[in-house]
């Protein structure tokens, strides 16, 4: 449960851490929670549409995911900071993250394969979905504790358009996408680019990031074609994580960190033959960073020798399924996959003479995989998952996902019972890297149930209470009596979600949740798990101003929590209240002017140590389209 620390903790010894949903074009080859084309099978994901992702206009999609009921999704130092994101008290590492499918989680990372979402443009997506169960049966390893995947922009048929979105800050951030869009008959090609400056929006914490998008769409007789392109690199400087930041950081040089991003991807989803319908699924991803990491001097911990590290990891995959849809009540989907993992680092640590500490390691996995769905009668759902993974060192995993969905004929409430089995495979960190290196490391597992209810109110309004238990075993944690990864953890994490929404009139509607979380580490002696408040809240307001304008006021608490850095060693850190409001205006057809107000309420909070969070934020924001 403590990969992000493992270097830490190593060095410092050293020296003296879908979801079913309506079937649409394209929608079906690798989806988050199924590939199951009913709405019914298993459980729905919280989705995050543009209009959200607007409210926030953030530097990356953290924000908004932030919003979801379960789930801490913040930059963790800063605008140049790596990304955090937990579901229901999981480590970031054991969440797996897509784009469109393709995976983007590098193993390669100290963080033990978290992905970091400062290489994604928010501007150039259209949705986000949130799965808070593990779903390895479906998607396969890493997906420990839940998944998100992200849904860029695509082209429409026979529609051409240019649209850019901006974004400035009081800070002097500014958030820019362009996009050129032309459809034909049957297809339709995307271009798209972004750039992003944080300014001056956190002191000594700043990133700079370009990217590009290509995205082609085509109908070929056989097959629906969709063809992605992407591009991304950043290049930031912040105060090292766990240093103490600008207020507590002894050594006032800073991280630098250069990444790139490309990937490419193929989805095939072919004509139904009969009951059968084939789809299939090729990726390529390929992620390089370059750090140069100063000495964090001593404090209540022990101080972290300067590490020059640059690493590089690359992945393919090939997935091919077959859905037989029988009839609207039985469907089943089998098919296979194939995973390749390569990974790279050339690393200098200054003890005071530099030693070197490199890896090149490499894995694949074979799958084989079904997922069904059954309806006997009109009030019970039943679905279930299975898969298994032959990993190239002969071990093996076998994972589950079984869901029973009661419901009335109306569909006006339903009673969900969910449970499931996934694993996560040893970051290519943990397994190579010298310092700390144990081949021999066994894949982290978890056990999760659920129980959800979601009643319909009125015609638009909807509650919804969940009541969750995960059980992970087998963490990798650092053992320093043999200096190296072992697995030995155990972490319980359990609580409830509610959340509900309603139309208070034809012009106001709202929405709230809140979240209780109780998360134990069994370890003799263990600290408490790091940035896990046990209580959070939210509530928002949208109010219909006119037909071309919208207003909306936001309410977030997020409670106390325990977090660590070096100067201060493990502390317990104040929660916050913080009011967000914004509101669109658009004056022609094609104009729209946004201006949006973070941190309202001048809430004084840090989520990191040392690193001061903004007070009030103005972000005005301009969309144009012709």
């Amino acid at each position: 449960m403590k990969h992000h620390l493992c270097t830490f903790i190593a060095i410092s010894l050293i020296s003296t851490p879908s979801f079913a949903q309506d079937e649409e074009p394209f929608s079906d080859i690798v989806v988050l929670g199924s590939r199951l084309s009913t709405r019914e099978a298993f459980s729905r994901p919280e989705t995050i549409t543009a209009t959200d992702i607007q409210r926030y206009a953030g530097p990356t999609i953290l924000d908004a995911i932030d919003t979801a009921p379960g789930v801490r999704a913040f930059n963790n130092g800063g605008a140049g900071g790596l990304s955090f994101l937990s579901i229901r008290g999981g480590e970031p590492n054991f969440t797996q993250i897509f784009l469109e499918g393709i995976k983007l989680n590098d193993p390669t990372n100290s963080a033990g394969g978290a992905f970091d979402f400062a290489q994604i443009n928010p501007l150039a997506l259209q949705s986000v979905d949130v799965l808070k169960l593990g779903a390895s049966a479906i998607s396969g390893a890493d997906s420990l504790s839940g998944s998100v995947n992200l849904k860029l922009k695509r082209p429409e048929n026979a529609r051409a358009s240019l649209s850019s979105s901006t974004f400035v800050e009081t800070s002097g951030a500014i958030n820019q996408n362009a996009a050129g869009e032309y459809g034909w008959t049957s297809g339709g090609v995307l271009l798209s680019g972004g750039f992003y400056d944080s300014g001056d929006l956190y002191e000594g914490s700043d990133l700079r990031r370009s990217t590009g998008l290509t995205r082609v769409v085509q109908d070929v007789g056989f097959a629906d074609v969709d063809l992605i392109g992407l591009i991304a690199s950043t290049d930031r400087t912040l105060f090292p994580e766990d240093s103490g930041g600008f207020e507590l950081a002894v050594n006032r040089e800073r991280e630098d960190r250069q990444t790139e991003l490309g990937l490419i991807g193929l989805k095939l989803a072919g004509r139904s033959v009969g009951i059968f319908k084939p789809n299939m699924a090729i990726s390529w991803s390929s992620q390089t960073a370059d750090v140069n990491t100063p000495r964090i001097e001593a404090g209540i911990l022990d101080s972290v020798p300067a590490i020059e590290s640059d690493f590089t990891f690359e992945r393919f995959e090939a997935i091919g399924d077959i859905r037989t849809e029988i009839n609207d009540d039985l469907q089943v989907v089998f098919g296979a996959a194939y995973l390749n993992e390569s990974g790279q680092g050339d690393s200098i640590v200054d003890f005071g003479a530099p030693v070197p500490a490199n890896f090149d390691i490499e894995r694949s996995i074979a799958s084989g995989f079904a997922e069904a769905y059954y309806r006997p009668v009109n009030w019970l759902n039943l679905s279930g998952a299975l898969r298994y993974d032959h990993l190239d060192n002969d071990d093996s995993e076998f994972s589950y996902r079984l869901t029973s969905a009661f419901n009335n004929i109306d569909d006006a409430w339903r009673l969900s019972f969910s449970t499931a089995r996934n694993f996560k495979l040893p970051s290519l960190f943990a397994l190579a890297y010298p310092l700390i290196a144990n081949p021999n490391l066994e894949e982290e597992r978890g056990t999760s149930y659920e129980i959800s209810f979601q009643q319909q109110i009125g015609t638009n309004g909807r509650l919804e209470v969940s009541v969750f238990r995960t059980r992970f075993e087998d963490l990798i944690d650092f053992d320093p009596e043999t200096f190296t990864n072992v697995n030995r953890s155990e972490v319980v994490s359990k609580g409830a979600e509610v959340s509900a929404s309603i139309a208070l009139h034809p012009r106001l509607s709202w929405v709230g949740s809140g979240t209780f979380l109780d998360t134990d580490n069994r370890d003799v002696g263990a600290a408490p798990l790091r940035v896990r408040p046990r209580w959070q809240a939210r509530s928002q307001f949208d109010f219909t101003v006119t037909e071309n304008m919208n207003f909306y006021v936001a309410g977030s608490y997020v409670g106390d929590f325990f977090n660590s850095a070096v100067p201060t060693g493990l502390i317990e850190v104040d929660g916050r209240f913080v009011v967000d409001a914004g509101i669109s205006w658009r004056i022609f057809k094609t104009v729209e002017v946004l201006l949006i107000g973070r941190n309202l309420s001048s809430a004084d909070y840090q989520n990191a140590i040392g690193v001061q969070e903004p007070g009030t934020v103005l972000r005005f924001g301009l969309n144009l389209g012709l």
